[in-house]
């Protein structure tokens, strides 16, 4: 009862409910599936149509229409498991194209050539002699030192290098004293050793008085002689008198004497009035006289020589021509005239020939007129002025007068320098008495005072001196004995080995004979290559210190870093300057291991930078490491280009971008990348004939890719077709992209 109860009491769903519900979960899972379906199905649906129409406008036909697609088509393909329709056929152009094989790189702009120059010594900065960006030439100094702050070897490094070149030239380059002062040491070093082994009578009897003399200075000291005591005392008194006279001076100095000094200033001013009186005596006196004389005399001398001359010239005949065979006639002019290239002159008396001279007749008429022949002794004397003198004689006469002349001018020059002599130091007097009168009325100056002093010092003390000497001379000091008695020994000795030598002796003597050999033949064969290195290197180590002072550019290039000024103390661990040689720019990069055997040295390359988007700069491949580098696992080899000119604007250290032309082919066959396929035979191209629509296998062999285009050799020609090949979903038979 209870369970028909419990029966009766269940409620049924009616079945349409459940239909219902089943429809909507339906279709809340088609819209959930569309939403994700519908967007992908269109985006495919327009690319479609584009190819359609692409490939109708290349290959005017296209397979089947587009049925089945969209949203339509998506409900078709749910409900009916897929497309009936046809494959679209998507063809590309066989063309020709000019390609080239790049690799790209990155790195950084570096310079050909750089470096950091450090200070190899200690001291403070004097110069700096060069700004960041200046250009330097190898050589140039570009900081110094402050001498005084190097360390002590570095100062005296000077003088080593001075010492040092001298030691090698005189090595390299011997003079004539070196050689005959070698000579000379050789000659003594064999005198000697020949002394030694045969002594000469000469030798002994030096040695002998070397005895002597020692023995007579041991007794002098001991007991000096009256005339050593006496010159011994005279110079003690003569120190003394200097002693005096300094000190004088100086009481002069402290305590002067005006009355005194103006009464010299007045007897130098006195002395210098006459002196000037002798002087002005001296322009009108005996010597002035005398050379007034003396130039009238040669004035009259030289006028009775020219008086003469015009005599003896006046029968002088001036011989033109001369030929024994041939008469001759004499003439005159009285206008000049030239004939034959001789000038005629109005006086003299002529001597032609005597065709000649009726020539002259006839062209010149009474210009020319005939003189009787006459004979004229030109050393014949003549009377001037009641005078009679020869030419000779007058001559001398004029040489007489002027030496006279210079006889009274030199008396007349040493009156006066002797005048001016005496006056001159007239003068000083004068200035001297007035500069002490001054500077006794001005005061004590303490620069004269101290070196009053210490002339009065000095003077003390060689007093001392001289006093200490008598002393010694009356009363010898046992050091003093000492040394005489040592001298008297060492002369005995000398005495005794050269009339008895010791075989040690001659050995001593041959080795210093051998030395000073071996030294001249040095000098005159040259020196050895082992003293011309070792000197050499003396050379080169003081000027590698003495050039610790300054630093010097390297090589040429430009500044770009200076981390000192002057007054900066130095640090060796710290660069000073910072060289780059910027007219050569290099980018160095990084290739794989892959790629690098289609690089070779020449190559063309193109470089970007970052900082500079628009620049682009020509460069060359000048270098290819020849091991390679492991990086990340990866094995890649350092490449370096280098820039074929620079661009305004490029700075060291820009990150660089390179592309490397490794290989440039010109019209080469190619087509679309996606219409190469490959198969068991290889590779292929389907080649599509527009017009009968068919498609047939072109076995090609693909190279360098060049965007979505591929290099390919095979049997093709420019302007055919090819069939690209699309990737297409997989035949899965479901509702999204199956087929039936």
């Amino acid at each position: 009862m209870n369970t028909g109860n419990n029966n009766q009491k269940t409620r049924v769903v009616p079945r349409w409910v459940v239909v219902l519900g089943i429809i909507v979960i339906m279709g809340i899972v088609l819209y959930g599936l569309a939403r994700i379906v519908l967007p992908m199905q269109q985006a495919s649906n327009q690319q479609i149509s584009e190819s359609s129409r692409e490939f109708n406008r290349g290959s005017g036909g296209r397979g089947a229409g587009g049925r089945g697609r969209g949203p339509f088509g998506f409900v078709q393909r749910l409900f009916r498991g897929g497309s009936s329709e046809e494959e679209l056929v998507e063809t590309g152009e066989v063309v020709l194209l000019d390609a080239e094989r790049i690799i790209d790189a990155s790195g950084t702009l570096i310079a050909s050539q750089s470096g950091e120059i450090y200070w190899e010594t200690s001291g403070i900065v004097a110069k700096v002699k060069v700004e960041v960006g200046d250009d330097v030439s190898k050589g140039d100094v570009l900081m110094e030192l402050d001498p005084l702050s190097a360390p002590q070897n570095v100062i005296m490094a000077q003088a080593d290098l001075i010492s040092a070149r001298k030691d090698l030239d005189e090595l390299l380059n011997p003079t004539d004293l070196q050689i005959s002062n070698a000579q000379k040491s050789v000659a003594d070093a064999r005198e000697e050793l020949e002394n030694m082994q045969n002594p000469t009578t000469s030798s002994v009897a030096q040695a002998k008085q070397a005895v002597v003399d020692a023995r007579d200075a041991f007794n002098e000291l001991k007991n000096p002689s009256t005339a050593q005591i006496a010159a011994a005392e005279q110079e003690v008194a003569a120190r003394k008198d200097a002693l005096r006279d300094q000190q004088e001076a100086l009481d002069d100095l402290l305590n002067p004497d005006i009355d005194a000094l103006k009464d010299a200033l007045r007897d130098a001013e006195f002395d210098l009035a006459r002196a000037e009186q002798d002087v002005e005596l001296a322009d009108i006196g005996t010597a002035t006289s005398a050379l007034q004389n003396a130039l009238d005399t040669l004035d009259d001398m030289k006028e009775r020589q020219v008086s003469i001359q015009k005599a003896i010239d006046g029968c002088v005949v001036h011989k033109v021509e001369e030929d024994a065979d041939k008469e001759y006639i004499q003439l005159t002019v009285t206008e000049e005239l030239v004939y034959k290239g001789y000038t005629y002159m109005v006086g003299p008396v002529y001597q032609v020939f005597e065709e000649t001279g009726n020539v002259l007749k006839d062209i010149h008429g009474n210009i020319v007129e005939y003189q009787s022949f006459r004979i004229c002794d030109t050393t014949r004397a003549v009377s001037v002025d009641g005078v009679t003198r020869t030419l000779l004689e007058a001559k001398e006469d004029v040489s007489a007068a002027k030496e006279r002349v210079r006889e009274a001018e030199l008396q007349v020059e040493q009156t006066r320098m002797s005048n001016t002599t005496a006056l001159d130091l007239a003068t000083k007097k004068v200035r001297d008495a007035q500069e002490d009168l001054d500077d006794a009325l001005a005061g004590v100056d303490l620069i004269d005072q101290a070196l009053m002093e210490a002339d009065v010092q000095d003077a003390a003390g060689e007093l001392s001196e001289s006093e200490e000497d008598l002393s010694n001379l009356l009363d010898p000091q046992p050091e003093d004995l000492a040394v005489a008695k040592g001298n008297l020994l060492d002369a005995e000795d000398d005495l005794e080995i050269l009339l008895n030598p010791r075989s040690t002796d001659i050995d001593l003597a041959r080795s210093k004979l051998t030395d000073a050999e071996e030294k001249l033949q040095e000098l005159v064969a040259g020196p050895d290559e082992d003293d011309i290195a070792v000197a050499e290197a003396k050379v080169t180590a003081a000027q590698a210190t003495l050039s610790s002072l300054w630093l010097e550019a390297p090589f040429s290039g430009k500044v770009v870093e200076l981390n000192y000024l002057t007054g900066d103390s130095t640090d060796q661990s710290t660069p000073a300057v910072r060289l780059a040689n910027t007219d050569k720019l290099l980018v160095e990069v990084s290739v794989d291991e892959t790629e690098v055997n289609g690089i070779e040295i020449g190559q063309p390359a193109i470089v970007t930078f970052d900082a500079m988007s628009y620049t682009e700069v020509r460069a060359l491949v000048t270098n290819i490491a020849p091991f390679g580098e492991t990086v990340q696992g990866l094995v890649r080899y350092p490449v370096t280009v280098t820039l074929r000119n620079q661009s305004e604007g490029v700075m060291l250290g820009m990150t660089s971008y390179v592309r490397i032309v490794t290989e440039v082919l010109e019209e080469e066959l190619a087509v679309p990348i996606d219409s190469v396929q490959y198969d068991d035979e290889g590779e292929y191209v389907m080649l599509f004939d527009t017009t009968s629509n068919e498609q047939n296998r072109v076995t090609i062999e693909s190279g360098m890719i060049q965007g979505d285009q591929v290099i390919v050799r095979g049997d093709l020609q420019p302007g055919q077709q090819v069939v690209i090949f699309t990737p297409k979903p997989t035949d899965s038979g479901s509702p999204f992209g199956g087929r039936d």
